[in-house]
């Protein structure tokens, strides 16, 4: 069917992994924000600092996938109106200041807000204050 776009469940990955999902251009990237059912997942508050710095990324992604990835955990609830941004077919990829890349998708700002996950410390930080962004670093043009 052409133009059909499935919506499908998010790719699982652990925390802190190697990040072999997409390309990394030769650079050591690790996961973060991968979540899916059965998974436990770390959970917490985190600071508005912070979930605004990880909304300004997740609106502007690196690699967009087709379709769309749903929230799992949202299944059979009534659904908020999903903007692209929001729509979890993208990557975000921050560096820290101890030079590790992270991936994550853009979801991650949904199950931070809605869910109460809690990424690592270190992506936090590296959101918060980040070295670089996935566009910084050449992975793809910067849009114009």
């Amino acid at each position: 069917m052409i133009g059909f776009w499935r919506t499908c469940n998010m790719a699982f990955f652990d925390d802190l992994t190697p990040h072999t999902y997409s390309p990394a251009c030769d650079l050591d990237v690790l996961n973060v924000g991968w979540l899916d059912e059965g998974h436990a997942f770390a959970v917490g508050r985190t600071s508005r600092r912070f979930q605004e710095a990880l909304l300004r990324l997740c609106e502007h992604p690196i690699i967009r996938h087709r379709g769309r990835h749903t929230c799992w955990f949202c299944r059979g609830r009534p659904r908020k109106v999903i903007t692209p941004s929001h729509a979890g077919n993208g990557q975000i990829r921050v560096l820290s200041k101890k030079g590790n890349w992270y991936a994550a998708p853009t979801l991650v700002y949904h199950y931070v807000t809605q869910h109460g996950y809690r990424p690592p410390a270190e992506f936090i930080e590296a959101v918060i204050a980040p070295i670089a962004v996935g566009a910084d670093h050449g992975w793809f043009e910067k849009p114009r």
